[in-house]
């Protein structure tokens, strides 16, 4: 049985996609897009997505805080639960309150 293991080593060559992503992502300019990924079960669909953060990440930011927020969730672990959108909100509220102490300048704090 093979591991389900996301990576950032591009065993599959999907850097040029996950590069092309990330560029639609940038091209946005903050307007609301969707992008979709979609495959059965070990095609590569979680580490598309963490490629598609590397490409992200290594992008220059003009002030030099992070230009994007990553939001990690496990729909997974709330399979079966009524509750799985309020999780879902309380991870993106929080990942967005460490974000936001960190980019806290010594005035703020």
């Amino acid at each position: 049985m093979w591991s389900d293991n996301e990576t950032t080593r591009d065993f599959l060559n999907f850097s040029g996609v996950a590069d092309t992503v990330a560029e639609i992502i940038v091209q946005a300019h903050g307007r609301p897009i969707s992008i979709g990924v979609s495959g059965a079960w070990g095609v590569g669909k979680s580490s598309m997505i963490k490629l598609t953060r590397e490409s992200l990440e290594k992008r220059p930011s003009e002030d030099g805080d992070r230009e994007f927020i990553f939001v990690e969730f496990n729909a997974w672990l709330y399979q079966g639960y009524d509750d799985a959108r309020a999780a879902l909100m309380e991870v993106i509220a929080s990942t967005l309150e460490v974000e936001a102490k960190k980019r806290e300048k010594g005035v703020e704090k």
